[in-house]
């Protein structure tokens, strides 16, 4: 049996025969196309958003915090107090007025509260309940805190979440 190919110089039949793998191999289609392309970028999350424009290390590990955490950022959007003229902001100065109608727990409450006081120094936190959180709670606040006062990788650094990989570490880092 002769090669399809024989006629062709070594440059076509090279091209012809990778063509044909990746044809057989499920990586082009007939047409050439790939058949599984780049996967799309992930549409940023309303925490990506908040972390984009927040200011200092205290607003973004409020943000975080709350993220994190994951009641607060759904019932702040509700009572809309996500949203300024510099586009995704928490609208922290008017969380006052909208206590009565922000929906939590005590533990929820504290933890906002916590996030306030680290994105806006002059309000105070009352530090009194922090015997309402659970371990997992006390720690997003506790690593919130460091990261408030020395930065993420510091914060990072001093391993209070258990390892997981979106914290930035693992059980092998050296830390």
């Amino acid at each position: 049996m002769t090669d399809l190919y024989d006629d062709e110089p070594e440059y076509e039949r090279d091209y012809h025969q990778e063509w044909k793998d990746n044809v057989m191999q499920g990586i082009h289609d007939e047409d050439g196309n790939p058949l599984d392309p780049e996967p799309p970028e992930p549409e940023p999350t309303l925490g990506d958003l908040l972390a984009d424009t927040a200011h200092g290390w205290g607003e973004h590990a409020a943000v975080w915090l709350l993220a994190a955490h994951g009641h607060w950022l759904p019932e702040l959007a509700r009572c809309e107090l996500i949203g300024d003229a510099d586009g995704y902001r928490i609208q922290w100065a008017a969380i006052d007025g909208k206590l009565a109608q922000l929906i939590g727990t005590l533990s929820e409450l504290q933890v906002l509260a916590l996030a306030r006081a680290l994105a806006v120094p002059a309000r105070a936190a009352t530090l009194s309940d922090l015997t309402s959180l659970d371990e997992d709670n006390r720690r997003l606040v506790v690593h919130a805190v460091a990261w408030a006062a020395g930065g993420e990788q510091w914060a990072l650094g001093l391993r209070v979440l258990p390892p997981e990989p979106s914290w930035g570490y693992s059980d092998e880092s050296p830390f």
